[in-house]
């Protein structure tokens, strides 16, 4: 070997050995940090070699970069830091939501912040800023004193390595999917974690999105089905006899659907044993009214995902891992929902949510998918809440009412809850309580559980007096009651009776007089099934549930896998492909959302003293004053006045007006404005 090949050999060996030893420790230690224990991730080598190999060469393609700077240990610092950073959080919210963080997640940092008081003290939050400022203050230090390498970067070896370990990487991942040593299937994210390392999980991830297209897509492909549907319409046994027609003599019933945060059975915890059941109204309900279960696809958070499956009827399994369509997608293009299907039918379609309008995109999202009114706790009178801060649910009921009888035609109603959100408090709740925890094991948390059940017990009240007040007005009315996911109360499978974590219960009341059914659900059905019971069938996807789950063996669509390839194409070609479908039906467009059950009304301005005072309808708590289109700091009097400091008047003739600001700082609506004299 002469002197030129030995530097070239030595140039390449000595920084990829390195290289490699750093990514297999740094391997250890981000699996360590992200299952919470050295000893799991240490079986997890000893059981998947491979597995944790394949992660360590993801973990050497990040650090491979560090070959192209000559401040290598600055370099070695900071892509470390930044893959411990992620563990870390994946470890905290795991504990927090049950489910592992995804590259999703980085897109969901604004709206997580908001809640961050929710799930974390004080003196947590500061804790995370003083390490946060730690780590800064190091690795100002390390750039500073760290020695630089003494070799001249050879750019072109350099490059050539980069491509090489990138290249061993890509034949690596095609054998490892194809091998079985890491799986390409994320529906239980908790699971596919554990047993294929965070590493590979989240970089899988936060490179993936949208849908991929089908195999058999094509504009003929498309045809075929818009024409199978048409010829495969089918009926239910309740002679409804619901049609297009604006002349027809039966009086379509107003839909509500009931979202219900972490609601779920909790006498189905094995091994726990209350003195009075959590939920006797739903249960009740149970008994005397269609019911099944309810597959959704997350555990402890992730509501927007059932929502959006529920509302457009698409399977999110499509998407990538960990993905949330309302920030990727829906946000900016009109998808297909039940909201457009009844349109057709000439309803009135309504969102509620006691929550922040702008949390998940809602305030831009829900056009999107066909809403023509959406009310958020900032157009609600909500003056009661949880010991963590959320909203009871028994404040839906006033602004559903108003819905219901302030249009002439009928509605369709989606109201998301919030009031059983987690995190759940580990001491004792010191309010009265209606339920209490009498047996329970020592793997479970009694304070949080009893905390969530008697939320829970609250809800179930919720539900018996909005049935009441619906029921009530006398028109013909369908609510459906269910639980978007089950509670963050740290439960594995072997805790349940029925043994699935993805699985709540649906409940279909209404005062039709329709047939009692048992049917098992994916959250992508729900509303097709319920239109089934009226004799809807509506919309593109309605016609393709229904006929999967109502037809006969002999149905086209009787076949699972032709069934979901069929969903997957339309998913596909409506919101990422070439919209062949539109050819033959509407194409959605967004809808110009109108926030608010009731108009938010400003009849007068006037100084008086040294208060702004403002007199209207319908003033809430999150109405505010825009002076000259600044903000005031305002003190809410009741729904009609409301006032500021009056210094925030400047000149003659100032523009005022209220808006209802989300988040802090986002005026979903404004009133018109007026003028005043200071």
């Amino acid at each position: 070997m002469n002197s030129k090949t030995k530097k070239i050999f030595d140039y390449i060996l000595s920084p990829t050995i390195i290289l490699i030893l750093i990514s297999l420790l740094l391997t250890v230690i981000v699996d360590s940090i992200s299952r919470g224990s050295i000893y799991e991730s240490l079986n997890f080598i000893k059981n998947r070699p491979m597995t944790f190999l394949f992660n360590s060469t993801i973990v050497l393609i990040t650090l491979s970069i560090t070959l192209l700077t000559k401040r290598k240990i600055f370099s070695y610092s900071i892509i470390s830091s930044i893959w411990i950073i992620s563990a870390i959080s994946n470890n905290v919210i795991v504990n927090l939501r049950g489910t592992p963080l995804t590259g999703n997640d980085l897109r969901l940092i604004k709206s997580g912040l908001k809640l961050i008081n929710n799930y974390l003290s004080n003196k947590e939050i500061i804790s995370i800023i003083l390490l946060l400022f730690i780590l800064i203050v190091l690795l100002i230090l390390i750039f500073k004193f760290a020695p630089k390498s003494k070799f001249k970067i050879n750019y072109f070896l350099s490059f050539g390595l980069i491509t090489i370990i990138f290249l061993i990487y890509k034949l690596f991942n095609g054998f490892a999917v194809n091998s079985s040593i890491v799986s390409n299937n994320f529906w239980d994210l908790e699971a596919v974690y554990s047993e294929n390392g965070f590493i590979y999980c989240f970089s899988t991830t936060l490179i993936n999105n949208g849908v991929s297209e089908p195999d058999s897509y094509s504009e003929n492909f498309m045809e075929s089905i818009y024409y199978t549907l048409e010829d495969s319409l089918v009926s239910s046994s309740n002679n409804l006899s619901v049609t297009n027609s604006s002349n027809d003599e039966k009086e379509l019933p107003n839909i509500l659907m009931i979202q219900l945060e972490s609601f779920f059975d909790p006498t189905l915890i094995e091994s726990v044993e209350f003195d009075t059941d959590p939920i006797p109204n739903f249960r009740e309900l149970q008994n005397n009214y269609s019911t099944g279960t309810f597959s959704v696809s997350t555990i402890g958070g992730g509501t927007a995902n059932t929502e959006f499956e529920v509302i457009s009827g698409f399977n999110l399994d499509f998407f990538a891992p960990g993905e949330y369509p309302y920030n990727t997608t829906i946000n900016n293009k009109a998808s297909e929902s039940i909201n457009y299907a009844l349109k057709e039918l000439n309803y009135s379609t309504h969102a509620l949510h006691n929550h922040e309008g702008n949390f998940y995109n809602r305030n831009t999202v829900f056009a999107n998918l066909g809403f023509d009114t959406f009310t958020s706790v900032e157009y609600m009178l909500i003056n009661e809440r949880t010991d963590l801060g959320w909203a009871k649910d028994k404040f839906l009921i006033e602004p559903i009412v108003d819905l219901l009888t302030s249009t002439e035609t009928q509605d369709f109603i989606y109201a998301i809850s919030v009031q059983g959100h987690g995190s759940y408090p580990d001491k004792e709740i010191s309010d009265e309580k209606y339920v209490n925890v009498t047996s329970i094991n020592d793997d479970l948390n009694k304070n949080q559980l009893e905390y969530y059940a008697n939320q829970v017990y609250e809800m179930d009240l919720f539900i018996k007096e909005l049935i009441d007040a619906v029921n009530a007005l006398n028109e013909p009315t369908v609510i459906v009651f269910y639980g978007d996911h089950l509670p963050n109360l740290n439960l594995s499978k072997e805790d349940l009776s029925n043994k699935n974590l993805y699985e709540t219960e649906y409940v279909i009341w209404d005062n039709l007089n329709l047939k009692k059914s048992n049917l098992n659900l994916e959250a992508y059905q729900l509303t097709s099934r319920v239109l089934y019971d009226l004799d809807i069938n509506t919309g593109i996807l309605t016609k393709l549930h229904q006929s999967y789950l109502f037809n006969d063996e002999n149905s086209v669509y009787s076949n699972e896998d032709e069934y979901l390839n069929a969903l997957k194409a339309i998913e596909y070609d409506t919101l990422f492909g070439d919209e062949y479908i539109y050819s033959y039906i509407s194409k959605p467009t967004a809808t110009n959302l109108k926030f608010g059950s009731k108009d938010i009304v400003l009849s007068n301005v006037y100084i008086e003293g040294d208060k702004l005072y403002a007199e209207g309808e319908n003033f809430t708590y999150n109405s505010i004053f825009l002076v000259d289109g600044n903000f005031a700091t305002t003190e809410f009097i009741s729904a009609n006045k409301i006032s500021c400091d009056a210094s925030v008047v400047k000149d003659e003739g100032s523009t005022i007006f209220i808006g209802q600001i989300s988040g802090g700082a986002q005026v979903l609506s404004a009133t018109p404005t007026l003028s005043i004299q200071p």
